[in-house]
């Protein structure tokens, strides 16, 4: 098996976006190379954050050849530049191109290591393949074994279910905060960490979601790409304080986006609310504490379970590791058995001829003394 890689790792989303694939052009694609008569099997992966072409070419056309007849299938198909490919892409293959498989399946190769959604991409692109019968054995094997692998990962460890990313920590205690219907203001929607919180958010039922932005323009945009959410200016920030369950303000200002003075002039109801500071300098004066029903968690709140998440995920990381390490083996001596296969008719004949006792002395003429001693051990397991 071979992989053709751009990823994250050292392709812009520029350039990722240039290699991007809908469901419509993947299987194009898949038609495409199949119909070439080179290749036995091929599985495009296409996300935000990669593209992949995994494929075994047919035994007349194996080898690097295959690669640079792949490269340019995939340049033409995109109407790329096959010098900006060759700049930004990776080549695995044979066990390399395996690892590679297993490690992109079970979120090992993401961008937030442990993330589980690259499952059901990985999954999607595989059925895809399979549909329309452009995988056989090799890669129905592998792609099943790292899909396992994944699932149990899922499963067995808290990988995919500890964030360390401050704006998802602060998502999560949203969710976790107050009734059933959350009203939630964000201040400082369009900067970097409000925009996170913002997409963690938007579309979960029962969630109402107000920003604030200083600048129109960006006002205009998310409304446009963000029906379901509401912008208002900064400056009408305290008129609809009252209404929020849910504040969070996360700018970049050098003075309090909130005050204790005026948010005690502002609330008119005396329900349980939550203020949540992600700012440094802080956002919100410590002092609206003293309000009935108010309050207040600052970034490090958040940074210190992100400490805590951290070291709980390199641990998970670990244990995952080994997972993936069984998983791997195992499906590496499937494919080697099944290659293996042709032979077993004619070993089984031979075996019929030798004693036991004199195949052991054949084997240790002709074996280096490492293959002896990996062949001995065998036999005794068997004994």
């Amino acid at each position: 098996m071979y992989v053709i890689s751009i990823s994250h790792k050292i392709a812009t989303v520029e350039i990722r976006e240039r290699f991007s694939f809908s469901k419509e052009e993947q299987e194009e694609f898949l038609r495409l190379v199949m119909d070439q008569g080179h290749y036995e099997e091929c599985v495009i992966l296409s996300t935000c954050n990669r593209c992949e072409v995994y494929f075994t070419p047919s035994p007349a056309n194996a080898g690097f050849e295959a690669v640079q007849e792949m490269e340019k299938l995939l340049t033409e198909f995109k109407k790329t530049e096959l010098s900006l490919l060759l700049k930004y892409f990776l080549v695995y293959n044979e066990e390399k191109a395996i690892q590679h498989l297993f490690s992109v399946t079970c979120g090992m190769d993401s961008m937030v290591i442990g993330e589980d959604e690259i499952l059901g991409q990985v999954k999607d692109a595989y059925t895809r393949a399979l549909n329309l019968k452009a995988t056989k054995y090799m890669l129905n094997t592998l792609f099943q074994a790292a899909i396992t692998c994944a699932k149990r990962i899922k499963t067995d460890t808290r990988l995919s279910k500890t964030p360390v990313s401050i704006g998802t920590l602060a998502a999560n205690e949203v969710f976790r905060f107050g009734g059933d219907i959350k009203r939630v203001l964000i201040i400082g929607m369009t900067g970097k960490m409000g925009t996170i919180i913002m997409k963690n958010l938007y579309g979960k039922e029962n969630i109402q979601i107000t920003g604030t932005s200083r600048n129109h323009n960006s006002i205009e945009i998310i409304n446009r790409e963000y029906r379901n959410l509401r912008m208002i200016d900064f400056k009408e920030r305290y008129e609809y304080i009252d209404e929020a369950d849910i504040v969070i303000s996360a700018t970049t200002s050098p003075h309090y986006t909130i005050t204790c003075k005026e948010l005690s002039e502002s609330i008119r109801t005396g329900k349980e609310r939550l203020f949540l500071d992600l700012s440094v300098p802080l956002d919100i004066d410590r002092e609206i504490t003293k309000i009935n029903g108010v309050n207040l968690h600052d970034i490090d709140f958040y940074q210190q379970i992100s400490r805590q998440n951290f070291e709980l995920k390199e641990q998970e990381t670990i244990r995952a590791a080994q997972m993936i390490e069984e998983h791997l083996d195992n499906a590496k001596k499937e494919v080697i058995f099944h290659s293996f296969l042709p032979d077993l008719p004619d070993i089984g004949n031979a075996m019929e001829k030798i004693r036991p006792a004199n195949l052991i002395y054949e084997l240790k003429d002709r074996a280096n003394s490492e293959e002896l001693s990996v062949m001995l051990q065998l036999v005794r397991k068997l004994l």
